[in-house]
Order: C-alpha cells, then structure tokens, then sequence
C-alpha cells in the first residue's frame, strides 16, 4: 500500500511539474560582453558598498551615479543615516584617483549581475552591465536591485562615459 501511496505521488509530479528535458534557447541581448577586458585598476564595488534604493528620495532603472570627491561621497553617506540604513556599509575611498561610477539597474532574484569598463576608441569610456539567470524553467520572479558600483581612475565628467545594459537567461518551454 505505501508504494502504491509513491508511486501515486510520483505520477502526479510527474504530471504538474516542469518538464525535466525542457526545450532551451539562449537568449543574449549583450554578446560583445564576454569578448571586453576591463581597464587596468578596476575595483568591483558592490559587494564593498552597500546601498538600498529606499535610501534616496526617488531613483528608477538605469539611474547613472558619478561619485568623483569626498563631498559628494559624504553626501550619499548621510543619505543612508538620514535612512536609518543599518546596513549600509561605506568603505574609505581615495578620490585623489579614482571615481566611483554606479548604474542602478531593477533585476530578477535569479539574476547575477556582472560588469565590464571599458576604454573606448575616441578615449572615452564604456560601462556594460549585464544580467546573468543560468537557471532553467526559474519561475523566481522576485524584486531584487544592483548599484553596479566600480571604482575606476579618475574621470573628469560622467559624459566620457557611455553605459550599456544588457542580459544572459534561457528562454524555456518549462
């Protein structure tokens, strides 16, 4: 009777569930990605420096922040305590030579964020950010947010910057 009981559960499984052999494609919208090498002296930030969107007043996808002196830092520190950010977390910056550069992006709860700065040909620079989900069949649609913070040497203007998004995930017959 108890196998009978499994096997009853099995089938019913099998019957509701995802396909366990779905039919996959990949889907890249940001395929120059992988082939881009990073300016020297990159530090990736956002695992240093730990902001939340309710800290600010207003912020939407794709918001760009140009941090280029201890003033300007200051002032996003003393946005998170005028937050009550517990657990915003500012590591000391020298501004001296280096920028801080975020590119505030909405993503999926499944999504690894990962970043490329880049030097241009017009000795500009380019910002990619792009989205991984490796999971097939992820039915995890949860809210989550990336700052993409990088420190990269000393810029003068966010306008030699160009910023780019893009997103890696599986495009499923779950």
């Amino acid at each position: 009777m108890k196998y009978i009981a499994y096997l009853l559960v099995l089938v019913t499984l099998g019957i509701y569930s995802c396909d366990p052999l779905p039919d996959c494609s990949e889907v890249d919208t940001l395929t120059v990605f992988d082939d881009l090498r990073n300016v020297d002296s990159i530090v990736y930030m956002s695992d240093r420096l730990i902001t939340f969107s309710p800290i600010f007043d207003s912020i939407e996808s794709e918001m760009k922040f140009f941090i280029n002196s201890d003033a300007e830092y200051d002032a996003l520190k003393q946005l998170g305590t005028d937050a009550n950010c517990t657990e915003c977390l500012f590591p000391n910056i020298d501004f001296t030579s280096k920028t801080l550069i975020g590119y505030y992006l909405e993503i999926g709860c499944a999504q690894e964020p990962l970043q490329r700065f880049v030097t241009t040909s017009d000795s500009t620079f380019a910002f990619y950010s792009k989205m991984f989900n490796y999971n097939q069949c992820a039915f995890f649609t949860c809210p989550n947010e990336t700052f993409n913070w990088m420190l990269v040497p000393k810029i003068d203007n966010i306008n030699k910057v160009e910023f780019y998004a893009g997103e890696f995930y599986y495009d499923c017959d779950c």
